[in-house]
């Protein structure tokens, strides 16, 4: 991807208000210009009613198991656990519980478990949100067993920005395709666009009168030289109709082939706007070379009078809900030339 197309990414996604910080953390990242600090409280400290908040501080979580008969959790499933922001805490507890006794067998890893309670999400939709653990339900897995035939008019369709009008094109003609191998292809490709569909709206709440709303979105991007496309996941985050003036957030993944994971997190309070990449440490002062161009692009606007851009190592994520620390970078390999072409 080009500067500029990095550019028309950012003005796009920053001209549209879709999405909601909580006031404390937009006023501190006005105060402090720094997005870093203002995503981590997106992340953590927000009102969305995806997080579990932390009622009983200083809890010992042995001390909790052993007198009240909960569920035993290893420290990896703890572990895995918090970097969903669920925290372990009696009503925690009970919830865990409660999910084990209703799916025995199923819930014996921790990314379920996470994503069930921190995303408040109902036990007879386990199966699907199993599916997005185990990478099924992306659109670079709903891509890969695709023909090429299939798969080449997908991407054509992608370059002139018609990608779902083909689709829902696709979805239509399943019946009436030119073979049998290909109306096999084509209803199986729909079953495939509506559970996607159905986990979108699944991982998505509208405002209430005490939390903000968000909405999560997929959708592929097809990289310069890449067959399959990545898959880019979103979340955004906007306000209930009391609050209509406070500031927005939108946190978007990707992962360009030579860029590695990228992370990219925009913020903003009245008519100033805050953007952090989290990316591989050997890009940062790459990314930054970048950062002038789009700044004047987007103020050229007139939306917004201050644009501020941070940039740090990006964090490890087990998939789009789950932060960790990253305590490795991977070993991807190195190009002396950085193909932004998208």
């Amino acid at each position: 991807m080009s500067d500029s197309s990095i550019s028309n990414i950012s003005t796009s996604n920053s001209g549209t208000i879709y999405s909601n910080q909580n006031t404390n953390s937009a006023k501190e990242a006005k105060t402090n210009a720094s997005t870093e600090s203002a995503t981590k409280n997106v992340s953590e400290e927000s009102k969305t009613p995806a997080l579990i908040k932390d009622n009983a501080e200083g809890v010992s979580s042995n001390k909790v198991l052993q007198e009240n008969d909960l569920p035993k959790l290893d420290l990896k499933t703890v572990n895995t656990l918090k970097s969903y922001g669920v925290t372990i805490n009696p009503e925690n507890l009970k919830l865990i519980a409660a999910i084990m006794k209703n799916m025995p067998g199923k819930v014996n890893m921790g990314d379920l478990l996470g994503l069930l309670i921190s995303k408040k999400i109902p036990l007879q939709n386990a199966d699907m949100v199993g599916k997005y653990i185990n990478g099924s339900i992306n659109f670079s897995a709903l891509f890969a067993n695709l023909s090429d035939e299939a798969l080449n008019e997908l991407r054509a369709s992608w370059n002139t920005g018609k990608l779902l009008e083909k689709l829902q094109n696709l979805v239509k003609l399943a019946n009436t395709a030119t073979s049998a191998a290909r109306a096999t292809e084509n209803k199986e490709l729909a079953k495939e666009v509506v559970d996607n569909l159905r986990l979108q709206e699944l991982f998505s709440q509208l405002p209430d009168a005490n939390n903000d709303g968000n909405i999560y979105f997929q959708w592929p991007v097809f990289w310069g030289n890449q067959d399959l496309p990545d898959c880019l996941e979103g979340e955004a985050f906007f306000p209930n109709k009391d609050s209509p003036k406070e500031g927005f957030c939108l946190r978007i993944l990707v992962n360009p082939p030579n860029l590695g994971q990228t992370e990219i997190s925009l913020i903003t309070r009245e008519k100033e706007l805050y953007v952090h990449f989290g990316v591989d440490e050997r890009f940062i002062d790459t990314f930054r070379t970048i950062f002038n161009p789009i700044r004047e692009n987007i103020l050229a606007l007139g939306n917004y009078t201050s644009v501020h851009f941070t940039i740090s190592k990006g964090r490890e994520h087990r998939n789009f809900f789950s932060h960790e620390t990253k305590t490795e970078m991977k070993n991807t390999q190195r190009n002396s030339k950085i193909d932004f072409k998208a």
